[in-house]
C-alpha cells in the first residue's frame, strides 16, 4: 500500500500523561509515547490493520510510536492510545472509531453484534507500530491484518496474527511441543520464558543464533 505522509508541519502537543512521568506526543499521522516499566510487567500491543515491529529497548522505559498510512482514509478517524494499567502493565492501542470496539488487555471486543471487519471497509487507514522493549519486560502483541516482527526479546513473548508472517532474526529459540508453519509454542533460550506465537493465513520464521 502506497503510503502518503502530510509534508506541512504541524505543531507537535507534548503532554504529561496520566501515568506519572510518561511522556506523548501525537500528530495527524504519528504518536510517541515514552514511560516507565518494571522488568516482569508487560506491555500489550492491539493493532487492527498494520504491522508491528518489536526492537530491543534501553534503560526502563518503554518507546512507542506509531505511524499511520492511507491513501483514501481518514487518518483522525483512528486513535492511538498508550497507557499504564493498574498493574503496572503498558495498554497500547489502535482505535478505528466508526467499528465500535473497545480494546484492552485481552484484545478487542466489539458492540452491536457486528465484528470491525463488517464496518467502514473504505477506510484503508493502517498503523504501524514500532515499539522499543526494555529487557524482563515481557510482550504480548497482536495484530489482525499486518505482520509481527520481533527482536530482542528477553522475556515471555506472545505474537499473534490472523493476515500476516511472524518473524523473528536475533533471539535464540528452543522449541518444544507443537511446532508447524502457523503456530509455535516453545522456550527463549535454554530454561528461558516461554513464547508462543501464531498466524492464522500467513508464515513463521525464527532464526536460532
Amino acid at each position: 500500500m502506497q503510503s502518503l505522509r502530510i509534508i506541512a508541519a504541524f505543531a507537535v502537543v507534548t503532554t504529561l500523561a496520566q501515568s506519572a512521568g510518561a511522556q506523548e506526543s501525537e500528530t495527524d499521522n504519528s504518536f510517541k509515547w515514552t514511560g516507565g516499566i518494571a522488568a516482569g510487567r508487560s506491555v500489550f500491543v492491539r493493532n487492527l490493520n498494520g504491522a508491528v515491529r518489536v526492537e530491543n529497548g534501553t534503560g526502563a522505559e518503554v518507546e512507542v510510536r506509531a505511524e499511520k498510512h492511507w491513501r483514501r482514509g481518514d487518518p483522525k478517524s483512528v486513535t492511538v492510545t498508550a497507557t499504564k494499567t493498574t498493574k503496572g502493565d503498558v495498554l497500547v492501542c489502535a482505535i478505528w472509531e466508526k467499528r465500535n470496539t473497545r480494546c484492552d488487555e485481552d484484545g478487542y471486543s466489539s458492540h452491536g453484534g457486528d465484528s470491525w471487519f463488517d464496518r467502514d471497509r473504505d477506510n484503508d487507514v493502517s498503523v504501524e507500530f514500532t515499539i522499543r522493549l526494555p529487557k524482563g519486560v515481557k510482550l504480548d502483541a497482536s495484530t489482525v491484518n499486518g505482520g509481527l516482527s520481533i527482536e530482542g526479546a528477553t522475556a515471555q513473548v506472545k505474537a499473534r496474527t490472523v493476515n500476516g508472517s511472524v518473524t523473528s532474526e536475533d533471539f535464540p529459540i528452543t522449541v518444544q511441543g507443537r511446532f508447524d508453519r502457523r503456530r509455535i509454542s516453545g522456550k527463549i533460550g535454554k530454561g528461558g520464558p516461554e513464547l508462543s506465537v501464531s498466524t492464522v493465513n500467513g508464515s513463521i520464521n525464527l532464526r536460532r543464533n
